[in-house]
């Protein structure tokens, strides 16, 4: 919204989402697909706890990049075109 020049003036209403299934289900084939559903809802809702740091940085100062930079449990690191270059990316638990 901010990129659009908007922003928000007030709470029109506040919901709740709930995922109910059943302990014993008419298709049970189908449990496979409610576990993934599950799981990438739960990606969707820790995904907004958390920024995605990312920058590109000369591959013979990743010692120094592994230290300073924060993530959940490791940075990753890929390739880039220039082989001196590669590419860090973290994700940061946003602040309260």
């Amino acid at each position: 919204m901010r990129a659009a020049g908007l922003k928000a003036i007030g709470t029109i209403m506040s919901s709740e989402a709930v995922l109910i299934s059943s302990s014993s289900p008419k298709k049970p084939h189908m449990l496979s697909v409610m576990k993934q559903l599950k799981s990438r809802l739960a990606g969707v809702v820790a995904s907004t706890k958390y920024i995605l740091c990312q920058y590109n940085i000369r591959r013979a100062d990743l010692s120094v990049a592994r230290k300073i930079t924060p993530g959940r449990r490791s940075a990753t690191v890929s390739a880039l075109e220039d082989a001196e270059w590669i590419a860090v990316s973290s994700m940061k638990r946003q602040r309260q």
